[in-house]
This record gives structure tokens, sequence and C-alpha cells, in this order.
């Protein structure tokens, strides 16, 4: 798994070669150009770590359960509210 910075930059990288395609239009997609080339490489790093859609559901899951097991100890008494009233 490749750490978070290396997959913000596979989508940096992306935004910058779309809008190169865009400014040379047709010819941004060619083999005339090198941007058909690196645009190709990049989209297969963003693969590299997986589709996007696994690490969001990932990230999903753990803060649900994180979450979920706070209010269950927090509806037992084992833990205070976040946000409890103090005494002056």
């Amino acid at each position: 798994m490749l750490p978070p910075r290396t997959r913000r930059l596979g989508f940096v990288v992306m935004g910058v070669l779309d809008r190169a395609v865009q400014i040379h239009g047709s010819l941004g997609m060619t083999d005339d150009t090198p941007l058909a080339i690196m645009w190709r490489f990049s989209r297969m790093l963003r693969l590299a770590d997986g589709p996007d859609e696994v690490h969001k559901m990932v990230l999903a899951r753990r803060e649900l359960n994180r979450w979920s097991k706070r209010a269950e100890a927090e509806a037992e008494g084992n833990l205070e509210p976040r946000h409890a009233a103090r005494m002056v």
C-alpha cells in the first residue's frame, strides 16, 4: 500500500496532465507528444495502490466502528461524553 502522499500526488499529476491534454486538443492524445504516454503512466500509478472506492470504503468503515464503540461506552456509563458539563 502506498503512503497517502503518493496517492495525492497521483491526483495532482492527473489534473495537470488533463489540463495539458485539453490545451493541446486532439494532439494531446496522440503519440506525437509525450502527453499521452505520461497520461497512461500516471493513470497506472493511481491504480497501483488499488481503487479509490476501496480506500474510501475502508476509511468509512473504520470511522463508523470507532464512533459506534464510543457511543456504546457512553451509553454504558464507561466513558464521559466528550462535552460533559464541567463543575466550576
